[in-house]
């Protein structure tokens, strides 16, 4: 699939999946590649999809003199305002459908018809339901989470380094013993210029020969 093609999937109405729970939510919010945010998709693409959208919402709440060039009006008014709004621009498309169909359908209070100041009022609504709190949390949760097994990746990775470079000081002859149980291998000369990252490497090095 190429990228024209992949970003018609991205904003079209047809595809756009519902988020009935916070953990949907969260899956869509932490799949940047499937599910972009409103600033990361090219204005034409995205108000085509706001224009699609308002075309539909206007179908299924019966909005029988709704003009045919009225949803494109409406969609760049639309965008023109989502772009001075920091939060909004981070919403992905499912998010913003699906704030537009709880407005709609009462979710948000009484449904006073199709406008454009009407939709951005949803969408506000929906920046401060709990269903988009609740979500907020699980992905900030699940992002802390994988920032820490990254983090203990590497030190698991550092880790095995030095132990390889002591195993190999004491088969060359290069390791000495003592309190400090420090060594100086030569392929590691260059890395260990800094003064901060030695004396961290020092460390490392007496914890690892405690266990080993």
């Amino acid at each position: 699939m190429d990228n024209t093609s992949r970003m018609q999937l991205q904003t079209s109405s047809n595809n756009t999946p519902s988020i009935a729970t916070p953990q949907a939510l969260a899956e869509i919010r932490l799949d940047e590649t499937r599910y972009p945010h409103y600033r990361n998709i090219a204005p034409p693409a995205r108000m085509k999809w706001l224009a699609g959208q308002i075309q539909f919402l206007a179908s299924i709440a019966r909005i029988r003199d709704f003009e045919a060039r009225e949803p494109v009006m409406m969609a760049s008014m639309l965008d023109e305002m989502i772009t001075k709004d920091s939060d909004m621009m981070e919403l992905t498309l499912p998010e913003l459908a699906d704030a537009f169909k709880n407005g709609v359908f009462g979710l948000y209070g009484e449904f006073f018809g199709l406008t454009a100041p009407n939709l951005f009022g949803f969408i506000n609504s929906f920046l401060d339901s709990e269903k988009k709190k609740e979500a907020s949390s699980i992905v900030l949760k699940t992002r802390e989470q994988s920032y820490a097994e990254k983090k203990a990746a590497e030190k698991a990775e550092q880790d095995r380094r030095i132990r390889a470079e002591i195993e190999e000081a004491k088969r060359n002859g290069s390791f000495v013993p003592s309190g400090r149980v420090w060594f100086q291998p030569k392929k590691v000369d260059d890395v260990l210029a800094d003064d901060e990252h030695r004396k961290r490497v020092r460390a490392q090095a007496q914890e690892i020969l405690r266990k080993c």
